[in-house]
């Protein structure tokens, strides 16, 4: 958490987007969210996308970075989140999540 504060305090949202995507997406998958917000596998990457365009769009209008930079910044976050995903869990852990008994 500690890292999450200090990436915050200097302005690295790019990574700060990407770790609470990824977290959303975990609990999104582990169920963990109200029946609302339940999301099939076949979707999830379409989600991923919507939250990174959504960061974008939110750090265009709060900080005031040029649209086209913001969003770009919020796929990429996108993608930083879809990339970490496969390589450490699907690649290195075969599937299991963090935290996840063997």
């Amino acid at each position: 958490m500690d890292e999450l504060l200090q990436l915050a305090m200097s302005h690295k949202w790019v990574a700060v987007s990407a770790i609470a995507i990824g977290a959303l997406s975990r609990a999104a998958k582990a169920g963990k969210l109200t029946p609302l917000l339940q999301v099939g596998a076949r979707y999830r990457p379409l989600i991923v996308i919507a939250l990174g365009v959504i960061s974008g769009a939110l750090e265009a209008m709060v900080i005031g970075t040029p649209w086209q930079d913001a969003l770009l910044g919020g796929l990429v976050a996108a993608c930083i989140a879809m990339g970490g995903h496969g390589v450490l869990i699907e690649a290195l852990r075969g599937g299991r999540e963090l935290g996840e008994k063997k």
